[in-house]
């Protein structure tokens, strides 16, 4: 049931980047590549939502492009672009930002800037994991020189 409510929190939060919101009542996942066809599909008819969590109002620009990652200690890591001048400091360029909700505490971590180095626009973050459990980000970005 905690599984549950962690994948409801992260869809709230894309819902909350995003500004559109698609509900229905089965989902289905369908990855194809050449060596591989992956099906799954879930029920979605007997979930429950949890309320809309706003994880930070600091913001007066767009935000977008959200990735999600759940460790295995079930943390939920997100990052995103936002295009507020000068969040954190970060100048008047779209930066990447990050989040953790850390399922121990049951809470969010404070705003983090990840892109404060480049001179341009920041775009398109990714989340990965590698076999030790570190969380690495990864993105575009455009230096002016």
């Amino acid at each position: 049931m905690e599984s549950k409510k962690k994948i409801l929190l992260m869809s709230n939060i894309l819902v909350l980047l995003s500004s559109s919101l698609f509900l229905r009542t089965g989902s289905t996942y369908i990855e194809n590549t050449p060596s591989t066809t992956v099906i799954q599909s879930k029920d979605l008819s007997e979930w429950w939502w949890t309320d809309i969590e706003l994880l930070s109002d600091m913001s007066s620009g767009h935000s977008y492009n959200p990735c999600i990652l759940i460790d295995e200690s079930e943390n939920i890591h997100i990052v995103w672009v936002d295009q507020t001048n000068d969040l954190l400091s970060s100048g008047t360029d779209s930066d990447i930002f990050y989040m953790v909700w850390t399922s121990a505490t049951e809470s969010w971590s404070s705003l983090e800037l990840i892109s404060s180095e480049s001179t341009g626009n920041s775009r398109t973050p990714k989340l990965a994991i590698d076999a030790q459990g570190v969380v690495h980000v990864v993105c575009k970005m455009r230096w002016i020189i």
